[in-house]
C-alpha cells in the first residue's frame, strides 16, 4: 500500500533529489509532494518543466526481497496513471518504456530510480500535466488534464486519484500488468529509425526490452539503449 504519509511541500529543488538525501526517514510507500519543483529532472537527465497547480511527487518503495525490477515498477506506475486519467475520460496510453502521452503529447513522465545498499530501494519521481496551458519553453509536446478536458482539478485531488488507483492494482497479477502495459503501448507496431536504420516494433517482452523486427530477423534492446523521441515530432 502506499499513501499512509503523504508530506508536502510549498516548493522543494526536486522530490526525488530530497526523498534521496532524507531516505532515513521514510517507510514503504510514503509519498512527497511539491507544488512547485524548480529543478525537476526526468530520464536522460532531461529538464521536467513544472508549473504550480501540476503534480510533483516522489514515492518510496522497499523492495525487501529484492524481486522486483525496474521494469515491474515501470508496469505498476504506468498502468495507475493511465487509470487515473481514465477517470477523467482521457484516452491515455505508454510510451515506453515509462512516458504517457495523449496523442503524441505528453501528460505525464515518471523517473524511477534504485537505491542499493543494505536494503534495496526505489524513489520514483512522478509529474503530471493537470492545469498547465502552454509547453512552449519545452521541445516536446505536452498536454494537460486541463487541456483535455477544461477542467481545473486540484492537484491534491488528482494525487489521491493516483494513490487509490495504485492501491486496487497491488492485487493484479502480474501478468495481467504486463498485458495491460501492452494493450496501452503506442510504439508496438510502429517504424522506429535505431543507428540510422528502420526497424519495426514487434513487442516489449517480460525483461522489459523492446523487440524490433528487421528482414525477419528480432533484436531485444534495453530501453537505455534506444529512444523514440522522433515520437513528439509526427
Amino acid at each position: 500500500m502506499i499513501g499512509n504519509k503523504v508530506c508536502f511541500f510549498q516548493s522543494l529543488e526536486s522530490t526525488n533529489s530530497y526523498m534521496k538525501k532524507h531516505l532515513h526517514g521514510f517507510k514503504n510507500g510514503d509519498i512527497i509532494c511539491a507544488k512547485v519543483q524548480t529543478a525537476g529532472k526526468g530520464r536522460r537527465s532531461n529538464i521536467w518543466m513544472s508549473n504550480s497547480g501540476d503534480l510533483h511527487i516522489s514515492v518510496y518503495l522497499d523492495n525487501t526481497t529484492k524481486e522486483d525490477s525496474i521494469f515491474d515498477v515501470i508496469l505498476m506506475i504506468t498502468n495507475t496513471l493511465v487509470d487515473v486519467f481514465n477517470k477523467y475520460s482521457i484516452d491515455a496510453k505508454i510510451k515506453y518504456p515509462n512516458d504517457i502521452v495523449v496523442g503524441n503529447r505528453k501528460i505525464a513522465g515518471i523517473l524511477i530510480e534504485r537505491v542499493i545498499g543494505e536494503k534495496d530501494e526505489f524513489v520514483i519521481g512522478i509529474g503530471l500535466n493537470v492545469v498547465t496551458k502552454d509547453f512552449s519553453r519545452i521541445e516536446k509536446k505536452g498536454t494537460s488534464i486541463l487541456l483535455e478536458t477544461d477542467l481545473k482539478v486540484d492537484y491534491r485531488d488528482v494525487l489521491q486519484d493516483f494513490i487509490i488507483a495504485y492501491n486496487k492494482l497491488i492485487a493484479c497479477k502480474s501478468c495481467d500488468l504486463y498485458n495491460a502495459y501492452l494493450d496501452n503501448s503506442v510504439i508496438i507496431g510502429r517504424s522506429v529509425t535505431y543507428k540510422e536504420e528502420a526497424y519495426n516494433v514487434k513487442t516489449i517482452n517480460l525483461e522489459g526490452k523492446v523487440v524490433l523486427e528487421k528482414d525477419d530477423k528480432e533484436y531485444a534492446m534495453h530501453m537505455n539503449d534506444i529512444s523514440f523521441k522522433e515520437f513528439y515530432d509526427e
